[in-house]
């Protein structure tokens, strides 16, 4: 049974011993509040008032994610605002005063090299009572202060940075911030109580901050500079109950489904939430935080940190004494609110029972769902062969057929397709069609025409001097079927031939069947940006691998894929895609209960079909993908590659799931045949953290800046799909920027892609 009973002991003990005066302590689990405490008072000079649940506090720095960053991805949404877009585009000033290089997405992370604080309440650029005169004096000095380090060198937490973000929303909108937040945030969100500047007699529900000129200031902004700022700015003044994070935590939860509507896209929150800053060790998402200095107070000792999570946990704080940590594998939440500062700025204590608190809640909600013991959804999952057999090969019976097929086309008793439809009643199977690695699945090269030796039946190579079937080989088929089971990544080159079969049939007049397979990789991940050069207008690929304009990773059975492309490069084939049974878009292929077969001689476990997107996409370079090895796309390097400097410096970035070990090995073949390469191995902490395509191209820009003569970056251009991305890698942009180019043509994709999704 779920124990919270600590948590409301923590808050009273911290009462009694004057840590602080009084707090509001909420706990649940997705949407589904678990705990709602109050304790102590909200006020204690000139006179006591008690804290209750629906205590409005001053939030403080919470400001930054939960109004300010949000408001400025609804900006980039809406395509007013760009991550990458320099500062200078939109305060000319700031370039022209030595803080050229900084970017929004700099803002956002503490990247962009700003100061962290000036006193504006106690130091005013003018005295003027209008908000917008002193707001565009206030960003004027920030234009002219100097630097405290070139942007994206290293992280400074800096409330300048957000209140000229919070400038650059307002002259976009129109609208003031409260306005904004308003209309965007609150009211889709359900956050009634959220609000700047409370007025009348809603201060007298708010908690008590720091007295100041003899009075406590209650229901007014405690920062200064947010004071001066008529307490609308970028980095503070937000206002709000716990009730009304509660439906904030839950929002982000849901992807950004708020009460009354939508808040944010589900790739804004995935993008919000993921490492979006330049400098390894410090990780920040677009306002959240989610493994910098001040995270460990907030998200404790025990909710797992961001290598070993889905989407991690991120949260924040604030100076006033408030807090929220939310851990997206458990579906858990916390948010703390206290009023620390009342009635002085005695802060002593406060991280430690931020930390005990959170420490309580991960021990009650994330269980064993942590790390090392997470709970996996399993499923029996039939193929699309085996449901046919069920039906008694209903799509076949009474037809003459074709079969692309390779090793894989097995059930789970290990018997082939073809050694099954040999004996099938109704149904005759004429000719087999081969593709990369032959039928059996062991040759390594180009291959010719031939016989199955069990089968006897003839066998057409697809992976020699042609592509795709002839117009002979089909002219007395009804049908041709295809059971391959597919690694899920654009550069496999299984479903290019799919695709080029497709074609073929629909040119003969052939009927297209895909006995579909559940995929290696969990097909609710996209990764990576869409090919930018496919086949020519007559629909040759250059080679297989840069076939199809899809993302790195797609998110598709070879069914799906199928349907996909017969629509959208409109082919209009005669097709039918037999569907699996039982199977989840949240299923790894060991979840399936389907037994593994090698697809091809070099992808010989799971963990290689995980990391292969990552590290296949450089076998064009002048490196060792690990061919000719027993690990191959575990390792990787090359005779002049120094591993231990190499893993040193991958292992500074952190990259999601995955840490880097030196290694030396000497392949038996292919690359570096009989060469020792120093390189390194990649440990897999957590396939559901790891980032494949953008830990593919830190890896790439890593081995660039130490060896880049040696290692050929532009070779990955085709299989990466992005030649112009390759370019910026070498010249050293940073790899965020980098991927959020893609985002546009990925949200293109995804709509795309959703119209023809079977599961």
């Amino acid at each position: 049974m779920t124990n919270l009973e600590p948590v409301k002991i923590l808050l009273s003990e911290a009462v009694r011993d004057e840590t602080i005066p009084g707090g509001v302590v909420f706990v649940g689990r997705g949407e589904e509040t678990l705990l709602a405490e109050a304790a102590g008072a909200r006020r204690l000079v000139p006179t006591p008032q008690p804290m209750e649940g629906g205590t409005i506090f001053d939030l403080a720095s919470l400001t930054k994610p939960v109004v300010t960053a949000t408001l400025a991805m609804r900006l980039v949404e809406d395509g007013r605002l760009g991550l990458g877009d320099p500062v200078s585009q939109y305060v000319e000033a700031f370039g022209a005063y030595g803080h050229e290089g900084a970017t929004v997405r700099d803002l956002l992370t503490h990247s962009a090299g700003l100061m962290p604080w000036k006193d504006y309440g106690a130091n005013p650029p003018i005295v003027a009572e209008d908000r917008q005169a002193r707001l565009e004096a206030v960003v004027a000095d920030i234009c002219l202060s100097p630097r405290a380090a070139r942007p994206g060198e290293r992280f400074i937490y800096s409330d300048l940075g957000f209140i000229l973000l919070g400038y650059i929303l307002e002259k976009l909108s129109g609208l003031s911030m409260d306005e904004m937040a308003e209309e965007m945030i609150f009211r889709p969100a359900g956050m009634t109580g959220a609000c700047f500047n409370p007025a009348g007699a809603v201060r007298e529900d708010c908690a008590a901050t720091e007295v100041v000129n003899g009075a406590p200031l209650q229901g007014i902004v405690h920062d200064e500079n947010a004071r001066y700022l008529g307490g609308v700015a970028g980095h503070a003044g937000l206002f709000a109950r716990a009730g009304d994070l509660a439906r904030l935590c839950a929002m982000m939860l849901r992807f950004g489904q708020g009460e009354s509507g939508r808040v944010l896209s589900e790739a804004t929150v995935r993008a919000m939430t993921s490492p979006q800053s330049r400098h390894p060790g410090q990780q920040r998402g677009l306002g959240w935080d989610i493994a910098s200095d001040y995270s460990p107070q907030v998200r404790g000792d025990l909710f797992p940190g961001r290598r070993f999570a889905s989407l991690g946990g991120f949260g924040h704080s604030g100076f006033t004494g408030t807090s929220m940590w939310i851990d997206p594998p458990s579906g858990a939440w916390v948010v703390l609110l206290t009023n620390v500062v009342h009635p002085s700025r005695n802060r002593s204590g406060l991280a430690g029972l931020r930390r005990r608190v959170a420490n309580v809640v991960a021990a009650a909600l994330v269980e064993e769902k942590a790390w090392g013991r997470r709970v996996v959804r399993r499923s029996e999952v039939l193929t699309g062969r085996e449901a046919q057999r069920r039906d008694g090969w209903s799509a076949l019976r009474g037809k003459r057929v074709g079969l692309l097929v390779n090793h894989t086309a097995m059930d789970r008793q290990g018997v082939h397709i073809v050694d099954e439809l040999g004996g099938a009643d109704g149904v005759e199977v004429v000719r087999l069609f081969a593709p990369e690695h032959g039928s059996r699945g062991v040759v390594d090269q180009k291959f010719n025409d031939g016989v199955d030796e069990r089968s006897g039946l003839p066998i057409v190579s697809l992976y020699g001097g042609r592509q795709a079937p002839e117009a002979e080989h089909l002219a007395d088929l009804d049908a041709l079927v295809f059971d391959i089971q597919d690694a899920g990544v654009r550069f496999y080159t299984y479903t290019a031939t799919m695709v080029l079969a497709m074609r073929a049939a629909r040119e003969a007049g052939v009927e297209m069947i895909v006995l579909d397979r559940p995929n290696l990789l969990r097909t609710d991940r996209v990764e990576g940006p869409v090919l930018d050069k496919p086949c020519d207008a007559a629909h040759r690929p250059a080679n297989l691998a840069e076939y199809h304009q899809l993302p790195v990773v797609h998110g598709m059975t070879a069914g799906e894929l199928a349907g996909y492309a017969n629509a959208e490069y409109e082919i209009g084939a005669d097709l039918r895609v037999v569907r699996c049974e039982g199977y989840g878009r949240d299923l790894w292929y060991d979840q399936t209960g389907l037994p593994w077969v090698d697809p091809s001689p070099s992808l010989r476990t799971l963990k290689a079909a995980v990391l292969y997107p990552a590290v296949g996409m450089m076998e064009r370079c002048r490196l060792s993908v690990g061919r000719g090895t027993d690990t191959p796309f575990e390792v990787f390097g090359a005779p002049w590659m120094d591993g231990v400097a190499l893993a040193r410096r991958l292992n500074e970035f952190e990259p999601a799931g995955v840490s880097f070990v030196p290694v030396g090995f000497t392949p038996r073949g292919w690359v570096y045949e009989g060469e020792r390469c120093g390189g390194c191995y990649v440990c897999l902490l957590d396939r559901e953290a790891f980032e494949p395509v953008r830990t593919g191209i830190i890896i790439a820009q890593a081995i660039h800046t130490l060896w880049p003569q040696e290692f050929g970056i532009e070779a990955m251009g085709g299989l990466l799909g992005d030649r112009a991305a390759v370019k910026r890698l070498a010249q050293l942009e940073p790899v965020d920027d980098i991927v959020a180019g893609w985002q546009d043509e990925m949200d293109a994709y995804l709509d795309r892609r959703g119209r023809h999704l079977l599961y």
